[in-house]
């Protein structure tokens, strides 16, 4: 089964959990208030069915690619995201290692769930 889709809040150039936290226990009227001033994004990692159907048995690269021609026509800063994606292994071993300067957990994040 695919991953499902996450709503992250950056600031600056790292994702903010605080942020994303104080929305979340904002309740209905103080998470619209913040959705003003703390923007977040919806990021969507794989899709599963679409327009009725369902794709779960297709590979990755298949859903992968349906879902980058559903994201095709949408601005590339809006509130809906494409989460990063590589077939390199090699690329993938550099995110994974050097992406918790981003606030993204990964061996590099001493304090996540993934500290080692």
């Amino acid at each position: 089964m695919g991953r499902p889709p996450e709503i992250v809040r950056w600031s600056g150039r790292r994702l903010d959990f605080a942020a994303s936290q104080r929305r979340q226990a904002a309740g209905h009227g103080g998470a619209a208030v913040l959705a003003r001033s703390e923007v977040c994004h919806y990021v969507v990692f794989d899709v599963l069915k679409l327009r009725g159907r369902n794709v779960m048995g297709q590979p990755l690269s298949e859903r992968r690619a349906l879902l980058e021609e559903l994201f095709a026509p949408l601005p590339v800063a809006g509130a809906l995201a494409l989460s990063m994606h590589t077939r390199d292994e090699a690329e993938a071993r550099v995110w994974y290692e050097t992406m918790h300067v981003a606030g993204v957990e990964g061996p590099g994040d001493q304090t996540g769930p993934l500290a080692l």
